[in-house]
C-alpha cells in the first residue's frame, strides 16, 4: 500500500529516521537498552534502502530513544550494521526537548544546517513522527505498521513496506 499524497521536495536534501519500529524492531518487553537486548532485529528492507539513497541525501536519526542515551542508541544501530549509513544522530535523552514537540524537530534543523523545506522526517508514529514533524514544517513519510483510527492527512507519502519506496528517492 503506496499513497503520495505529495511529491517529494525538490530541494529536499536529508532525511530523519525514526528509531523504534521505523530502523529497527522495537521488543517492549525487552528491559534495558537495546544494544544490550540478547536478539536485536532490522526493519526488512532498511538496509538496501538506506544504503540507496545515503548516496544523495545525508541521514539522521531523530528518536525519543526510551532507555537508551545517543551512545547507546548508536551502539544498536552499529550492532544491526546500519550507523554506517547516518550522517547524524539525535536521542531525547540527550536533548532539551522529545517529540512529539515540534521543537524536538526545530533543534535537530538546527543541528543539522538545513532549513524545514530541505527534510523529511520518515517514521511509525502518527502523533509524534508525522504531526509533530509536520508542524515543524518537514515533508513526512508515514510508516504504517498497524492500523490506525486516527486522521493520517498530515503524512505526504504513507507506505507500509519500504520496498515500496524504491523509485521514489
Amino acid at each position: 500500500m503506496l499513497l503520495i499524497r505529495n511529491s517529494l521536495p525538490p530541494d529536499l536534501k536529508a532525511v530523519i529516521f525514526d528509531w523504534g519500529d521505523t530502523l529497527m524492531h522495537d521488543f517492549r518487553e525487552k528491559p534495558g537498552p537495546m544494544y544490550l537486548w540478547d536478539r536485536i532485529e532490522v526493519v526488512q528492507g532498511i538496509p538496501e534502502f538506506l544504503e540507496k539513497i545515503s548516496e544523495k541525501y545525508k541521514l539522521f536519526v531523530g528518536s525519543n530513544s526510551g532507555e537508551s542515551n545517543t551512545e547507546m542508541m548508536v551502539k544498536a544501530l552499529e550492532r544491526g550494521g546500519i550507523a554506517k549509513y547516518f550522517n547524524g544522530f539525535f536521542a531525547s535523552t540527550d536533548m532539551a526537548y522529545a517529540k512529539p514537540d515540534p521543537r524536538f524537530f526545530t533543534t535537530i534543523l538546527q543541528s543539522i544546517g538545513y532549513e524545514s523545506n530541505a527534510v523529511a522526517m520518515c517514521g511509525n508514529d502518527l502523533v509524534k513522527d508525522i504531526n509533530a514533524a509536520k508542524s515543524a514544517g518537514l515533508f513526512t513519510l508515514f510508516y504504517k505498521i498497524a492500523e490506525t483510527n486516527n486522521d493520517i492527512s498530515g503524512a505526504d507519502i504513507i507506505f507500509d513496506n519500504f520496498k515500496e519506496l524504491d523509485g521514489l528517492f
